[in-house]
């Protein structure tokens, strides 16, 4: 997969990226979709991976449900792994939907549960150090917060 990366301004790098020739690449696929609405025909996951998108989003609430009830993109028993540091700006979500992070409201984390305990046990919730590359010179350190849930067999 080409893709580029940014050096400085809006000057770039093409890069590919590259797998394992003894990977069993038929196992797996790469689509690009709406995190807040993603196609039924995705199907059902034993595991999914959210990092460092929830705060991004327009409507994180609404990437949240997909995961809940009867067409929830994981199966019973499956992983869905959300790593994020919380880091809600307007610029990216409307003040209305941040979950909590407002005087009136409970923070995130609370929220997160108050969404994913319904039909998710929480396996681990901790705070991670990571390193984000904006550009060659520029990099953010962070703290997301991890947390691991389990989706309840019925």
């Amino acid at each position: 997969m080409v893709y580029q990366r940014t050096d400085q301004g809006e000057r770039t790098t093409t890069k590919v990226a590259t797998t394992d020739p003894a990977a069993c690449r038929h196992h797996v696929r790469f689509d690009v979709a709406d995190a807040c609405a993603l196609p039924a025909e995705l199907g059902h996951f034993d595991a999914v991976l959210v990092a460092n998108l929830l705060c991004r989003l327009n409507q994180p609430r609404a990437c949240l449900t997909q995961f809940l009830g009867e067409s929830a993109l994981i199966r019973p028993g499956g992983l869905l792994l959300l790593a994020t540091p919380w880091s809600w700006s307007p610029e990216h979500t409307p003040r209305e939907e941040w979950l909590g992070a407002i005087p009136t409201t409970g923070s995130s984390e609370d929220v997160l549960h108050e969404i994913l305990s319904t039909e998710y046990d929480l396996i681990l919730e901790v705070d991670e150090e990571a390193v984000l590359r904006d550009h060659a010179r520029r990099f953010q350190y962070i703290r997301p917060q991890i947390t691991i849930w389990k989706r309840r067999t019925p």
